[in-house]
């Protein structure tokens, strides 16, 4: 039997939930890998340490800041080079990528939500969070046009 990623991360949600239910354990104070958190947290981090601020950081992220943006970003360009992926290309306007990317992260924010952590909050009931997937995923598809050229003058 060929075990897809569907039937991995099934299998590891359902072992998860049961270990849960069997030894009254809480999720994590950590969230999973989610560049707008993240990337705020990191963002946040900065401000506070260089200005004397007092923006408001995950607790996970008080004791070491979350490196998984800088991570994610050095990883992909590594494998991008490593297979002959990585070209320069000419891309929309930059203050067009910038307002389309400000969006993403403010409703990534408002919905406090990276994709693991929107499943997450769906299976335990959040009402915020079902209605967030739809939205998810006409993001998704809607970025999957945008990529493919559809949406472009």
């Amino acid at each position: 039997m060929r075990i897809t990623p569907v039937i991995a991360g099934g299998a590891m949600g359902l072992v998860a939930a049961l270990a849960q239910g069997a030894f009254q354990y809480g999720p994590p104070t950590a969230y999973g890998i989610c560049v707008a958190c993240q990337g705020r947290d990191l963002a946040n981090t900065i401000a506070n340490r260089l200005f004397g601020l007092e923006l408001p950081v995950a607790q996970v992220s008080q004791v070491f800041p979350a490196l998984t943006t800088v991570g994610i970003l050095a990883a992909a360009l590594l494998a991008a080079v490593a297979h002959r992926e990585f070209r320069w290309r000419k891309g929309p306007p930059a203050w067009r990528s910038f307002a389309l990317g400000f969006v993403v992260m403010i409703c990534g924010l408002l919905a406090g939500a990276c994709t693991i952590r929107l499943f997450l909050r769906t299976a335990y009931g959040d009402l915020i969070a079902l209605a967030a997937l739809p939205a998810l995923l006409v993001g998704i598809w809607l970025g999957n046009v945008w990529m493919t050229g559809g949406l472009r003058e």
